[in-house]
């Protein structure tokens, strides 16, 4: 059964989004076609953890991409998280991380509570 979604979290930094995938082990493909035995669907890339396990990033709009992805026996779940959880808050504290230091300013504090939020406390 499938249980293809698309992630709720905007990526509009691309090669953000690579380096932050590749930093927890994944690959990256030209492919421009996520396909699986429950899926198909175009995508701008497929994310890869060098097993069975993939998903596709999938264009909304300009500068809007998200995850397309199926959790069920997806081997890429064990790094990225169920609906990609994972991946989607590591890029995200980046994503502020860049746009603090592009205004001047610092982080001076990080820290990931019990249930998975993360913080960022910000000195400009």
């Amino acid at each position: 059964m499938s249980h293809f979604t698309k992630g709720e979290t905007k990526i509009s930094n691309l090669e953000l989004f690579k380096s932050v995938a590749k930093s927890m082990g994944l690959k990256i493909s030209d492919k421009k076609r996520i396909e699986t035995p429950y899926y198909t669907a175009d995508c701008e890339f497929v994310v890869t953890d060098g097993r069975n396990g993939k998903f596709g990033i999938i264009k909304e709009a300009e500068n809007d991409y998200r995850i397309g992805m199926d959790d069920w026996n997806n081997s890429i779940v064990d790094i990225v998280g169920p609906q990609a959880g994972k991946l989607n808050r590591t890029y995200q504290v980046e994503l502020y991380k860049k746009e603090t230091e592009a205004l001047g300013g610092l982080i001076v504090e990080e820290s990931i509570d019990d249930k998975g939020f993360a913080y960022l406390r910000i000195s400009v």
